[in-house]
């Protein structure tokens, strides 16, 4: 199958992202959602960090718009990976769309309560609080 297959990282990651494109509700065919999902569950474990590396990169060059899209995908891609989520809401922070962010990071807390990031985030949730109160 494909795991046993080397990829280049950036073909590898461009294909994982193609594939979190893919709208499920818009194929009619269950063998192809069948088949799209095989390919998911192949692909994402092996490319979920290099999505994430790559949002990361577009978030440190501030692309935000795009590194959203790319920290959605890595969260998607491994639902318990923290990292992505915390990135998120960074981003979304930076962005002063404070709502967003404080969602992201809650969901960081529940799919990671152990994640090292913590104390972090919720310091982050403080902030977009203390922000989404200061009058205009």
């Amino acid at each position: 199958f494909l795991a046993k297959k080397e990829y280049p990282d950036e073909d590898l990651v461009t294909l994982a992202y193609k594939l979190w494109q893919i709208d499920e509700d818009e194929i009619a065919q269950e063998y192809a959602i069948n088949i799209l999902k095989s390919m998911r569950a192949e692909i994402y474990p092996a490319a979920s960090q290099k999505v994430y590396l790559k949002a990361k990169n577009l978030y440190e060059k501030g692309i935000y718009d795009d590194a959203i899209d790319w920290f959605r995908a890595a969260s998607d891609m491994d639902p318990s990976y923290d990292s992505p989520l915390y990135y998120l809401g960074k981003t979304y922070q930076a962005l002063e769309r404070y709502e967003e962010a404080m969602d992201s990071y809650r969901k960081m807390l529940e799919v990671a309560p152990n994640s090292t990031l913590m104390e972090m985030v919720s310091e982050r949730i403080k902030e977009c609080e203390k922000q989404e109160s200061a009058p205009d």
